[in-house]
């Protein structure tokens, strides 16, 4: 979890993270805006880190990139 301005904020502090794993980093990042408050009972964060022999570009696909997904498009940011 990271403390964060707006979203380019915690994706630029994702990033900074990412490289400090062992592994091949895909480039996609996710984030949501938790406005409700400090955490505490009841409130859940996730993260997600798996072992794949798919190159990045066919994982992606595969798991995060399927169509049907209600994202921000970061071009049009």
């Amino acid at each position: 979890m990271f403390l964060a301005i707006d979203e380019d904020d915690a994706i630029a502090k994702a990033e900074g993270e990412a490289k400090s794993y062992d592994g091949e980093c895909t480039g996609y990042f996710m984030c949501y805006e938790m406005d409700d408050g400090p955490l505490g009972t009841g409130h859940e964060l996730f993260s997600l880190m798996r072992d794949s022999d798919l190159s990045p570009d066919e994982y992606l696909n595969n798991f995060h990139d399927t169509g049907n997904e209600r994202a921000r498009d970061s071009e049009n940011a």
